[in-house]
């Protein structure tokens, strides 16, 4: 039994005449009468009684007609909520953002861009953290990934572009013995963080993330009283700025992380040869996503960077 059928059955109960009704759903009478007929053999009955060129109801269609139109108004209402479910979702567009950042000016303007541009859609953000986002997006759990390139292990399903660009950092207490220095060069880094570097030049293989005692790397920089130990399972980027946030350890990140808002930690730009070091923050999407406003949201990103080279070269 199709909703097809039904529509027939009622339009001809209506007008008591198969061509009226035909016309009135704009199909041929054949057809018309070929659904009337599925129902009658799907019913197993007689629906219509036809006779010197009229047409009535049998008593059975007369005892099943108000139960054909119970189940098709239920269908109608049935497909109109399903459909208004699937409205609201594909009017969504749900973008992830590490949690370790936040919203920067260039961020913000383009929030505000997608919004303004696009009314009917719904802009929702989430943070998420580090070892759960590239499933959180493969797994169609949101629409895009906003983080730092560095953090984005390498992928054919995925695509990516610039948003912004940060500056990276090392983020201490203010009580940290080298919490006044202007910078710090990536070879001291290195020497003094070795197991730390990963995160900055490796976060890719956030899979197996760095796991060690904060302690053992800050012997001879830092008292031991002075370093909370972070390792097994919980060693991770989000646990480590945490740490920084309550002044008990450092991290790697960048200068535009949640940390910028704490007067009780510092981050040190980290520079190669004197030049800063930077990073990349993206957003990704994967390959096959067909979301119509995640298109939008990149159009509105392509739009801002036109109007930004264009006022550079100005």
């Amino acid at each position: 039994m199709t909703i097809t059928q039904l529509e027939c059955f009622l339009e001809v109960v209506k007008q008591g005449n198969f061509s009226l009704a035909a016309a009135n759903l704009y199909m041929s009478q054949p057809t018309l009468s070929r659904n009337i007929q599925a129902l009658e053999d799907e019913l197993r009955t007689q629906l219509f009684i036809r006779a010197n060129n009229t047409i009535h109801l049998s008593p059975v269609g007369e005892e099943l007609k108000p139960r054909l139109e119970e189940l098709y108004e239920t269908f109608r209402n049935t497909s109109a909520q399903m459909q208004a479910t699937v409205d609201r979702y594909e009017g969504q567009l749900k973008i992830g953002m590490l949690a370790s950042l936040t919203v920067d000016g260039g961020m913000y303007d383009a929030f505000h861009a997608f919004r303004e541009g696009y009314p009917d859609a719904t802009l929702m953000l989430y943070h998420v953290r580090l070892r759960e986002m590239y499933h959180l997006l493969m797994d169609g759990a949101i629409d895009a990934l906003i983080c730092p390139d560095v953090a984005m292990p390498p992928s054919e399903k995925v695509l990516s572009y610039k948003m912004t660009e940060d500056k990276m950092c090392l983020w201490v207490p203010k009580d940290h013995p080298n919490a006044d220095r202007s910078s710090i060069e990536r070879e001291d880094f290195n020497k003094m963080f070795p197991d730390l570097d990963l995160l900055v030049m490796g976060l890719q293989e956030f899979e197996n993330p760095v796991r060690q005692d904060l302690a053992d790397v800050y012997d001879g920089v830092l008292e031991k009283d002075q370093v909370t130990g972070i390792s097994g399972d919980l060693a991770d980027l989000d646990t480590m700025m945490l740490s920084v946030d309550a002044g008990l350890g450092m991290t790697p990140a960048n200068e535009n992380c949640v940390l910028k808002g704490n007067s009780y930690v510092r981050g040190i730009p980290i520079t190669h040869d004197g030049i800063q070091d930077m990073i990349n923050i993206n957003v990704y999407w994967i390959d096959k996503n067909e979301s119509r406003h995640l298109k939008n949201f990149l159009h509105v990103l392509e739009e801002q960077d036109k109007e930004e080279a264009a006022d550079y070269a100005e």
